[in-house]
């Protein structure tokens, strides 16, 4: 319980509006954080420091907690004061991403900071082709052109929820990961989503690119669960 008691002092000595209830459960970590966290609207978790800064990663409790939430999951990662605190909301518009945009426009609201949507794609064709067929790029531009507009579509149902936030938002073309990490050098939060493990099942399943941002980013990183189709 002395743990608890330090880490609730620790945030109420911060932040003196905020009422911190201290807690402690018996079983296993992650699962107990997990059900914990049922009902409510945000579990926050930890990275641990392994070989420094770059060498941030996520441990088992983390990615048991991950693998059974039912709320977004916030891991706190990256340095104490990023350089940049604007949010950038990562969407795959091949999938219903309105909550990662809901999550990510509440929080770049709440916070009075920017907030960027970025959507990024490869294509492994463009990697084998393009340099062969000069003519593939009106071929990329006009997909690039159509995943802008349903990125467009998307942003601005969101837009109507948060009228009092702005974003700017980019289509990228390249490896997601990568782009991503890089992002996440200029933000003080990452928001991306990951599908629910299953109709009625807690807990989300992470894809590469998730799993990387978790092990590497270099800010906090929020993930929002996704429904089934």
């Amino acid at each position: 319980m002395a743990v608890a008691e330090y880490g609730a002092d620790r945030a109420r000595a911060r932040h003196s509006r905020l009422i911190a209830i201290a807690r402690t459960v018996d079983g296993p970590a992650g699962k107990s954080l997990a059900q914990a966290a049922h009902g409510a609207g945000l579990l926050v978790l930890g990275s641990r420091d392994v070989d420094g800064f770059a060498g941030m990663q996520l441990g088992s409790t983390s990615m048991r907690a991950l693998a059974e939430a039912c709320c977004p999951v916030l891991v706190v990662r990256g340095a104490a004061e990023p350089a940049d605190d604007r949010v950038v909301a990562a969407v795959d518009i091949v999938e219903p991403c309105e909550v990662v945009l809901d999550f990510a426009y509440a929080e770049a609201g709440r916070r009075g900071v920017p907030l960027t949507v970025l959507h990024v794609w490869d294509e492994p064709w463009i990697l084998a082709y393009g340099q062969e067929d000069p003519g593939i790029a009106d071929d990329i531009a006009l997909i690039e052109g159509e995943r802008e507009d349903r990125l467009l579509a998307a942003i601005r149902t969101v837009q109507r929820r948060h009228p009092g936030v702005s974003p700017f938002h980019q289509v990228a073309t390249g490896s997601a990961a990568n782009l991503l990490v890089e992002a996440s050098r200029r933000a003080g939060l990452l928001v991306t989503g990951a599908r629910r493990n299953g109709a009625g099942r807690h807990g989300m399943r992470l894809g590469p690119v998730t799993l990387t941002l978790l092990h590497h980013a270099e800010c906090p990183v929020a993930v929002v669960p996704l429904d089934q189709r």
